[in-house]
């Protein structure tokens, strides 16, 4: 945060507002923060101020004289897709909201405003900013890697990294399993030093509630780690796939071939650590093999934490055998693995992670709770990073309202009209209503466009630049019979209140990894909403086939 505080001072701001008692507040609100900031005092002076200084970020207002905020953002979306802009308005209209974020809105602030909301807003939005002038220069440093590394020739370790990738088999990334009463959600993280790395994972759901992991640590650095674990991976994927295909999948045997196959492919210096584990959601059990790695955390549901070390050496050439153990999940409420990259890394007040992992583990409700805090309280990796994290949901019931929607736009703007003067008669605080609002604008059109409608990403990205899009739902929706199934209401988890909402339709599913291409592309506009709309809530989880999606927010 305080990176970004000072990366502030070095942008040019522009203020576009009629109130000046409004002007005046945010002037001494950001004064010292920016380089220099500018007042324009309606839409259509801003756009001029806009088109004549080179700006980089705007705060505006949206009913003006002359010109309103809105129109003035569509003209400047025209000449430039990326200038972050903060709305700051008094306008509960859902229309406005779905028209802003159509254009590329990530920021709203409700009046009265306070110097917090307005500094938090606009760090958020220059931190697109920042993460533009890192890529490009981490994309600018790996060009100059590549170029002078002799040893390798740049296309054959380019494809050589795709196909260590398409290796990495993820089925559960933010997924939600329902099993014997409860919700089993998934998320991982994965974060390689080098293009070529030492670290390789593969979570498989085999079906049925069971759930293979395989997390994998090849001692050493570079080339030579990269390939025994590219070939671990390839192995243990064909092994897989092969017992799936015949119905006879088990864990026992699959480690001993394992085993008998890696030992083929170690040199005699090198050494494995690897945590394999099977777990059963029917009968709420997880048998493991954990060699050389990090201790496995277990937090009950008590609160209490729980290390298992090691059962295993890390394997080698000679290892004999790999033994197991199995815990029972009655009590589990959260899982956490990861590899000696997170643990062994430096915190900001120069302490190793491992002092505190078990305590971030303890005070994270949701893993999106527990990577805020490590990404917060570390310096940098001193290695490669590879995490994967179970949790057990048990929702208890305040209240819970379901409804069935048709694929129509109408009714849907309707519900959500509905939905905000429900929130408010039930006092819901601004913060988490702006929260619960967007996401539920964001998910039902996504469960519209993606899901009934069956508009591909590529073809939404095309109409939206041609300015067709709702025309063409229009027409579609026209011939749709297919619903949208909502269940939406207030739950206890682990002691705590939030607002909780599923959303499901009958398409054919979403593909989360679209919303890679929005992060890598701020022109790209699909799944920039779905993004914002994860930085939002705490918990987001969909199902397997990916036409449902379960949003948590505090309540």
């Amino acid at each position: 945060m305080s990176e970004l505080k000072s990366f502030l001072k070095n942008l040019d701001i522009l203020i576009v507002d009629d109130d000046k008692v409004s002007t005046l507040v945010l002037k001494k609100y950001l004064e010292g923060v920016f380089n220099s900031i500018h007042h324009a005092e309606n839409g259509k002076l801003g756009l001029i101020a806009f088109l004549q200084k080179k700006f980089d970020i705007i705060v505006t207002d949206v009913y003006m004289p002359e010109m309103d905020g809105i129109e003035m953002i569509k003209k400047i979306r025209q000449v430039d897709l990326e200038i972050p802009i903060v709305v700051i308005t008094s306008s509960d209209d859902i229309n406005d909201m779905k028209e802003l974020l159509n254009l590329g809105i990530g920021r709203f602030i409700q009046k009265p405003i306070t110097k917090s909301m307005l500094i938090n807003a606009l760090l958020d939005a220059s931190s697109r900013i920042v993460l533009k002038q890192r890529l490009i220069k981490e994309k600018e440093m790996e060009i100059e890697l590549l170029k002078y590394r002799d040893r390798y020739h740049t296309d054959q370790q380019t494809m050589a990294y795709k196909k260590e990738i398409n290796l990495l088999k993820n089925d559960l990334e933010k997924k939600k399993l329902s099993f014997s009463g409860y919700d089993f959600v998934f998320n991982s993280f994965y974060k390689p030093m080098e293009i070529l790395c030492g670290d390789a994972f593969i979570y498989r759901y085999l079906g049925d509630g069971k759930i293979l992991g395989v997390i994998l640590d090849t001692m050493g650095k570079g080339l030579s780690a990269s390939v025994t674990s590219v070939l671990s991976v390839a192995f243990m994927n064909h092994a897989v796939d092969k017992s799936l295909e015949n119905k006879d999948f088990d864990f026992i045997t699959t480690l001993n071939s394992f085993l008998t196959y890696v030992k083929k492919v170690l040199l005699e210096e090198e050494m494995l650590s690897a945590s394999f584990f099977l777990m059963d959601l029917n009968l709420l059990k997880c048998e493991y093999a954990h060699c050389g790695m990090p201790s496995i955390l277990l937090k009950d549901d008590k609160n209490n934490i729980y290390e298992l070390e090691s059962n295993n050496p890390p394997i080698n050439k000679f290892t004999p055998f790999i033994s197991t153990l199995c815990i029972d999940l009655k009590d589990v409420d959260s899982m956490f693995i990861a590899t000696d990259g997170l643990v062994e890394s430096f915190t900001k007040d120069g302490e190793v992670y491992l002092t505190s992992i078990a305590n971030d583990f303890k005070k994270s409700l949701f893993y999106n709770n527990f990577e805020n805090k490590f990404v917060d309280s570390i310096l940098s990796f001193s290695d490669d990073v590879t995490i994967f994290y179970f949790k057990r949901i048990k929702l208890e019931k305040l209240w819970e309202i379901n409804k069935e929607l048709n694929t129509d736009m109408d009714d849907i703007n309707e519900f959500l009209n509905e939905m905000d003067a429900f929130l408010r008669k039930k006092h819901v605080k601004d913060e988490a209503l702006s929260k619960i609002n967007i996401s539920l604008y964001e998910f039902l059109m996504n469960a519209y466009e993606h899901g009934n409608l069956g508009i591909d990403v590529d073809k939404k990205h095309k109409l939206i630049g041609d300015n067709l899009l709702e025309n063409y739902c229009r027409e579609l929706e026209k011939k749709c019979d297919k619903k949208i199934f909502l269940k939406y209401g207030i739950y206890y988890i682990n002691g705590e209140e939030f607002f909780g909402a599923t959303i499901r339709d009958e398409g054919e599913g979403f593909n989360i990894n679209m919303t890679n291409r929005a992060l890598e592309n701020i022109e790209y506009y699909c799944g920039r909403g779905i993004v914002l709309s994860n930085t939002f809530v705490d918990a987001l989880y969909y199902n397997m086939k990916g036409n449902e999606v379960t949003f948590y927010v505090r309540w």
